[in-house]
């Protein structure tokens, strides 16, 4: 790969386990900006598909949406055409899909359609910082905000809620801290590297306390994204990824989950691929 970045953390706590970043010293010039030294800090990479999380949650909590909520898709999933979400006449006959085929297999014009005929820009907007986009990260080492767009039309309010652009960004810290949601009462806590301080004397000087900063969802809310997540490993867009694990003992017993998101870097070759 021409760079990649893993951060794994604690759900319950918010503490970093692991964080590991890697760039091709061959690719010139590097995907990062300069100045920027680790990609698992970085805001800048565009969130694609991920910010289907915070849609869906938009739904789920402000809409009384379920997963088996149905909408009519027309055309193809992974494409997002002004025909597709109402802009322009229909061409193709429109099929039923529920938010969790939806969720699970990352299809554009439904989250689209939630963009401009279900929740209001505001309500959108409001999520996102429910999620921590456009709010300032406090962490141990520095850590730039994550950026939503601010669509200028309908067809870019579809773009947004759906992830089809590349202005919406995000670092992969913080989209460890969003894939946590579902597994942690619908809390995103505070992350941080250093738990604690003991001068030479052995007297403690510092202990990090679990924070949380936001609950942006809970209760049934909470249980149908868990759906969601679960069905990308299980029959979505992660299957492939996730099938080398029927062979592992034990493996039955394990709940996975996760949202994937792929899409064109801007000004430069290469794709940015997303697991949360």
């Amino acid at each position: 790969p021409l760079a990649g970045a893993g951060v794994v953390i604690e759900p319950q706590t918010g503490a970093v386990l692991a964080m590991v970043s890697y760039r091709n010293s061959e690719q010139q010039p590097p995907v990062l900006a300069a100045g920027k030294d680790n990609y698992c800090l970085y805001a800048g990479f565009p969130a694609a598909s991920l910010i289907k999380i915070v849609t869906a949650g938009a739904v789920l909590e402000k809409k009384g949406f379920t997963s088996s909520k149905t909408l009519p898709v027309a055309g193809r999933f992974h494409t997002l055409y002004k025909h597709q979400i109402g802009l322009k006449r229909p061409r193709f006959k429109p099929q039923s899909v529920s938010l969790e085929k939806a969720f699970s297999l990352s299809v554009n014009p439904y989250f689209g359609k939630l963009g401009i005929e279900v929740l209001g820009e505001q309500e959108l907007q409001e999520t996102a910082q429910e999620f921590l986009f456009d709010m300032p990260m406090v962490f141990d080492l520095p850590l730039a905000a994550s950026q939503i767009m601010v669509p200028e039309s309908a067809y870019e309010r579809a773009e947004l809620a759906c992830g089809f652009n590349t202005e919406t960004t995000i670092s992969p810290l913080h989209a460890a801290m969003i894939a946590a949601v579902p597994v942690n009462g619908g809390k995103i806590m505070r992350p941080y590297l250093v738990e604690r301080l003991v001068a030479d004397s052995g007297e403690e000087v510092f202990f990090r306390h679990p924070e949380t900063l936001t609950q942006p969802l809970q209760g049934k809310s909470l249980q149908d994204l868990q759906r969601l997540m679960r069905a990308t490993v299980r029959y979505g867009t992660a299957k492939k990824a996730f099938a080398h694990l029927r062979r592992v003992r034990g493996s039955r017993d394990w709940l996975l989950g996760g949202k994937t998101g792929t899409i064109d870097l801007p000004s430069r070759e290469g794709r940015c691929e997303w697991f949360a």
